[in-house]
């Protein structure tokens, strides 16, 4: 069997998301299930309607509460929702000790780090309790220099217009 990857998608460009979803659909043709987890997006279920046709082999799971982008937020309603990002975390800390799906993309989950809700160490440390077969997708836009050591691929995604 072989050992899966921990692949990051990141930049300022758009399309890191599709990008992500493409990848572990393209993994999910050789009877792989897939788990999505977006952070900081808040709970958009329009959004996510057509991913959802593509259960029970693709599942979202959002912990977030408010339909809002956690930016848009006020201080008090960031605050809430930082505890439903904490729980997000530790489900995708289960998904990825039991091996619950082949591929888990954490979305949008490098953003954490600039809103000062996850750490560089925290995810590293989140990063080695990877399931040695799972294959690993992060986004966000930013993906800090000292975690390159962990993750075997990264793409950066730019506009050019």
């Amino acid at each position: 069997m072989r050992r899966g990857t921990i692949q990051v998608i990141c930049g300022e460009g758009n399309g890191k998301t599709a990008a992500a979803v493409g990848r572990a659909i393209v993994r999910s043709e050789h009877e792989r299930n897939i788990i999505m987890i977006p952070f900081l997006k808040g709970n958009q279920p329009l959004r996510s309607a057509f991913l959802k046709r593509l259960e029970p082999e693709f599942r979202i799971f959002s912990f977030e509460r408010k339909e809002e982008r956690y930016e848009s937020l006020m201080p008090g309603e960031q605050k809430e929702e930082a505890v439903n990002i904490q729980n997000s975390l530790n489900y995708a800390r289960k998904v990825m000790c039991t091996g619950e799906c082949d591929v888990l993309i954490l979305d949008e989950v490098l953003g954490l780090l600039g809103h000062g809700i996850l750490s560089c160490g925290e995810l590293e440390s989140l990063l080695r309790e990877k399931n040695e077969d799972m294959d690993l997708i992060l986004t966000g836009r930013v993906f800090p220099d000292e975690l390159t050591d962990c993750v075997d691929e990264i793409t950066r995604v730019e506009n050019e217009k």
